[in-house]
């Protein structure tokens, strides 16, 4: 379901965000640093586009329910 999902991206965003705050990441570990912020938006963009999709479904509900 569309909103656990979302949740759980909350969830991976704000870990790889604070893994990415971490000062010395980019000095000891380029690679996962690099990594780290491809996995980053990778995840925002897919959140923003289930987000886009939840919207949708609920304004067809909406719709019906009309």
């Amino acid at each position: 379901m569309l909103p656990k999902e979302i949740e759980q991206l909350e969830r991976e965003i704000e870990t790889l965000t604070t893994e990415l705050s971490d000062p010395n990441l980019y000095q000891e570990n380029p690679k996962r640093f690099d990594i780290a912020s491809a996995e980053l938006e990778a995840k925002q963009v897919e959140k923003s586009q289930k987000e886009e999709n939840w919207l949708e479904l609920q304004i067809l509900a909406d719709e019906m329910e009309a």
